[in-house]
């Protein structure tokens, strides 16, 4: 956990900010306002109805340009796995990204081109599978049910996550665990199998070594 005093922008109040740890995502604790200043501007935004937000459209493949930046983003990570399992004898552990994809997705990334943000989803261990399905996120007008045909603006450029793709996580829970004196109130998480609940954890970081 992390913790900076900070003086609240609009009240001058120094108050304790929680950069990170358990209650980091409370919905008042903020770098820049105290939380009873925050408290008030959420009331405040609270009564403006929410108008527009992203969400990902089906699209055709995309033009062959952005194919070919996220080919080179593909190769540069699968290079640095070749790298690293040469050194380490194993393959980079990664965070663990699972979303609830349809049965039939076998894989699936993401990746961002002139900084529009795009998902694949893939009915094989191939990306770039002529049956894939593209994605690309674009502005959803929430009033009127309907995408505007604006394109969202993401805020990196050639980012890509790949997702670790299970459906045998869909039957998983976690399960939250205190670590011993004196590291308070730190926790990890086991990953339990719902029917034996033994701990898999070659499934969360690819690797034997976790």
């Amino acid at each position: 956990m992390r913790t900076f005093i900070c003086r609240c922008k609009h009240c001058g109040k120094e108050y304790h900010y929680q950069a990170s740890g358990e209650g980091c995502h409370d919905r008042t604790n903020n770098r820049d306002y105290c939380p009873e200043c925050m408290e008030a501007i959420l009331e405040a935004l609270d009564k403006i109805p929410k108008k527009y937000e992203v969400r990902f459209k089906k699209i055709e493949r995309p033009e062959p340009e952005i194919i070919e930046k996220f080919k080179a983003l593909v190769d540069k990570e699968n290079k640095y796995d070749e790298e690293y399992e040469k050194q380490y004898g194993f393959k980079p552990p990664r965070a663990l990204k699972v979303l609830m994809f349809p049965e039939w997705v076998k894989s699936a990334a993401e990746f961002s081109s002139n900084f529009i943000l795009y998902r694949v989803e893939s009915p094989s261990d191939d990306l770039f599978d002529k049956n894939a399905h593209w994605f690309r996120q674009e502005e959803y007008d929430i009033l009127e049910h309907k995408f505007t045909e604006k394109l969202w603006k993401y805020s990196q450029d050639n980012y890509m996550c790949r997702y670790h793709v299970s459906h045998y996580l869909k039957s998983q829970f976690v399960v939250q665990r205190n670590l011993s004196e004196p590291l308070g109130k730190l926790f990890f998480d086991d990953l339990l199998n719902s029917a034996t609940k033994t701990k898999n954890c070659d499934i969360i970081c690819g690797t034997k070594r976790c």
